[in-house]
C-alpha cells in the first residue's frame, strides 16, 4: 500500500483504500461496501461509497503504480489463464449440448453450472459424485421452472 499512498492527499482515503483492498482479499461471503465497511469496523458504508464514488484520486495512476508498470507480467498471465478457463468451459458446454440435448424439465448445462460441477467434483470433492449430479439436476430443474414461470408472466403481461 505504500506504493500508492502518495496518490491520496489525505490520510482517511489511504486508510479506506487499505481496508477496501484487505476486505476484497478477505474471505467475506459477500463483498460490497456495506460488508467490507462492517468488516473494517466502520459503522456505515458511507466512507467506502465516498471513496469509490466522490473522493478525488487518480484511479489511472493507482492502476499504473500497481499493475501496468510493476505487474504487467502477472496480470497478463492471470488474464491468459482466465481466458483459457473460460474457453475450457465453453468447449465442454458445446460438447455437452451436442451429445446430450436438454432433458425435459431441465435447462441445458451452462458454463457456470459446469464450473460448479468441475470445482466440486474435481478440485475439492467433499461429497460423492452422485450427490453433486443430483444437486445439479435439482438446480437445473428449479431454473427451468423459474424460466417457464417468467415466460408465462411476460406473455400474460403483454396481452
Amino acid at each position: 500500500m505504500g506504493r500508492i499512498a502518495g496518490r491520496f492527499a489525505r490520510v482517511e482515503p489511504r486508510r479506506r483504500v487499505r481496508d477496501l483492498v484487505l476486505g476484497l482479499l478477505s474471505d467475506l461471503p459477500r463483498k460490497n461496501c456495506w460488508s467490507i465497511a462492517e468488516w473494517a469496523g466502520e459503522t456505515s458504508p458511507d466512507g467506502m461509497q465516498h471513496l469509490l464514488g466522490r473522493a478525488r484520486w487518480d484511479a489511472d495512476a493507482v492502476r499504473d503504480d500497481e499493475h501496468q508498470l510493476r505487474r504487467f507480467t502477472s496480470w497478463s498471465r492471470w488474464v491468459t489463464l482466465a481466458m483459457l478457463a473460460h474457453a475450457f468451459l465453453a468447449v465442454v458446454r458445446a460438447d455437452e449440448h451436442a451429445r446430450h440435448p436438454a432433458s425435459r424439465g431441465l435447462i441445458p448445462l451452462t458454463c457456470n453450472e459446469i464450473q460448479r460441477l468441475f470445482t466440486t467434483l474435481i478440485v475439492r470433492p467433499v461429497h460423492d459424485v452422485a450427490h453433486w449430479l443430483r444437486w445439479s439436476a435439482w438446480r437445473r430443474r428449479h431454473q427451468a421452472r423459474a424460466q417457464a414461470s417468467h415466460c408465462r408472466r411476460q406473455t400474460a403481461s403483454q396481452t
